[in-house]
């Protein structure tokens, strides 16, 4: 049975649970909010057919993409509403069009990060844009295979770590499948999500003495362009909340690596590790690289790892030119390269307390020392 001793060791693809022939296996949160599986002995029949399917347990090999681009979408709304170029929209668009099926992230009714499906173009906004939360993939494994053996094509959107997971759980690769992943910082805690944008509700309606409901949320608004991009919760009085990253607590704590979970810190899908037939990211650098695309409305940089990621591709009418993959990774380190941990991560959950003020538990944390501050930025620039 799946037995995690170091938290590190699991990064809550649940694959295992939902693979699990005798459904002993549940995700719980724990006290820092990621899921972990934990099992019911009793019911366990010691198949040993999580251990089988965990890509924490069972890595598979680095790989090198067979071809890269730099790309956008010609459309220049999808492409506003877009984190970066709106090459994803384009993929997931054509699998539509060929009635088949999208899995992605989206927020449900209470704004927590979960993954579903969809199968038309309507609902696919629901699906675009960053969310930087770790997503509850819930049973999306299971359905996604009944889906392929329906002969369906399905297009699967995820974390490294959840396109790893799978990968693993189908045990074999089906030709009706594109799997879509991206470059990836790290997964912060759902809890901590949960908390901040509670308080940042209640503090904005005591100041106003009103009672707005949030809209909608955007990590990556291009208000001011793709290059200083602003996180926006619009509100549903028609105000909005916008933070340039650097100046919003829960943006800072994301991107200094402070509430990211365990796993992410040793991420075992790494430089093409996951399986994934297309990587997409954030073409930083665009300017030196490809200076007539950079028009500081978002450009991808696509990496083809499979020929079936090709052929498809192939199909998209969008502006692209190759580029070298070195090029892309160069200034995408977290393609290859494991973020340092926070030297105060530890102390910081050990000391959460969810009934305090979380805004002030982060400003206590990310602000205690000028040598902090210095390494948070310079992670940062290294990311």
């Amino acid at each position: 049975m799946i037995n995690i001793q170091r938290k590190e060791d699991c990064c809550g693809c649940s694959a295992c649970a939902q693979c699990c022939p005798t459904q002993c296996i549940k995700m719980e949160a724990d006290k820092e909010g990621f899921l972990y599986p934990k099992v019911d002995s009793e019911k366990c029949i010691n198949c040993n057919l999580c251990t089988k399917i965990c890509p924490v347990i069972n890595p598979q090999n680095i790989r090198t993409p067979i071809e890269s681009f730099g790309a956008y979408i010609i459309d220049k709304e999808i492409r506003l509403q877009s984190s970066s170029g709106g090459i994803f929209s384009l993929l997931a668009k054509k699998i539509i069009d060929e009635e088949g099926i999208i899995f992605g992230a989206t927020y449900n009714n209470e704004w927590e990060v979960v993954h579903r499906y969809i199968n038309n173009a309507e609902e696919l906004p629901l699906l675009r844009g960053s969310k930087y939360v770790q997503s509850n993939i819930g049973e999306c494994f299971k359905l996604a295979k009944s889906f392929l053996q329906r002969n369906l094509k399905v297009l699967f959107s995820g974390t490294p770590c959840q396109i790893a997971g799978l990968k693993h759980y189908l045990k074999k690769d089906y030709p009706n499948l594109i799997t879509v992943d991206f470059i990836c910082h790290g997964v912060p805690s759902p809890l901590i999500w949960k908390l901040y944008l509670q308080e940042t509700l209640q503090t904005y309606n005591k100041k106003a003495k009103e009672t707005a409901t949030i809209k909608s949320i955007n990590f990556r608004d291009k208000c001011e362009g793709w290059k200083d991009y602003h996180f926006t919760i619009n509100l549903n009085n028609g105000r909005a909340l916008s933070y340039q990253p650097w100046n919003n607590l829960y943006m800072r704590a994301f991107l200094c690596n402070l509430i990211l979970r365990p796993s992410c810190y040793h991420c075992p899908s790494k430089s093409g590790k996951s399986g994934s037939d297309i990587t997409i990211a954030d073409f930083w650098q665009v300017e030196n690289l490809l200076p007539n695309y950079n028009d500081n409305q978002g450009v991808n940089a696509v990496l083809i790892n499979t020929t079936k990621g090709k052929e498809l591709f192939s199909k998209l009418s969008c502006v692209k030119e190759i580029v070298n993959y070195k090029d892309i990774i160069m200034y995408n380190k977290s393609y290859y390269k494991d973020n340092p941990i926070h030297p105060d991560r530890e102390k910081f959950f050990t000391n959460l307390d969810s009934n305090k003020s979380i805004c002030k538990q982060l400003n206590k944390t990310l602000s205690t020392s000028i040598i902090k501050k210095i390494l948070c930025r310079f992670t940062r620039l290294m990311h």
